[in-house]
């Protein structure tokens, strides 16, 4: 009587790509004009394999909005070569303290809202006209393309720590996000963020 073979590791691993290529493949012809969508509680947040340079999910993917997602690849957005709109609400990166990298040549409207912040942000997104940061921290921008075309820049938080050495933090935390933006035709403040400004208007 024969036996049942058993399979092997590397069969199952075989399947398991064949299948997220039949679904990648699925998913890149669907219409240039889609909006994904996926929200999930700060209490079971959850991972996004479809994120990456190498993903062919979502090729003509346009708006995405990720809340309480866990980011986990170092390039998660230059794989949605025509992503225009892009929103991250309470979005973690795995591991903790590393760099938020948005990289998508198409953008033009990034908004991100966070509690408590990013350390870190490497920004490469040269058609940007819009930009909304909102958090605790605010991140040390490394720019990598001119910003020529930005029009809106919109600072906000989650409420400023009463600490003086807390505000002094972010007040040269600000004045750096400033910095990054040069070429800005507006800006808009919530009003907190004007009161650490107020607290060292003569430096």
């Amino acid at each position: 009587m024969a036996t049942k073979r058993e399979t092997s590791k590397e069969e199952i691993e075989g399947e398991v790509e064949k299948k997220r290529a039949r679904m990648e493949d699925r998913l890149s012809n669907l219409p240039r004009d889609l909006q994904l969508h996926i929200l999930s509680s700060l209490d079971s947040r959850i991972n996004c394999p479809f994120l990456g340079p190498r993903s062919g999910a979502f090729k003509n993917l346009k708006i995405l909005h990720l809340e309480g997602a866990i980011i986990t690849d170092i390039d998660p957005f230059s794989g949605f070569l025509v992503l225009e709109k892009l929103t991250l609400v309470d979005c973690g990166i795995s591991p903790s303290g590393k760099t938020l990298s948005v990289h998508a040549l198409n953008l033009s409207e990034l908004t991100i809202r966070c509690n408590p912040g990013y350390k870190c942000c490497e920004l490469t997104a040269p058609k940007l006209k819009f930009f909304e940061y909102r958090g605790y921290v605010f991140p040390q921008l490394r720019i990598h393309e001119d910003l020529s075309v930005l029009e809106t820049m919109v600072i906000g938080d989650n409420g400023v720590c009463d600490h003086s050495i807390q505000e002094k933090r972010t007040f040269d935390d600000l004045l750096s996000l400033f910095c990054a933006f040069p070429n800005a035709k507006s800006l808009k403040l919530f009003s907190r963020i004007v009161h650490v400004l107020s607290l060292f208007q003569h430096e």
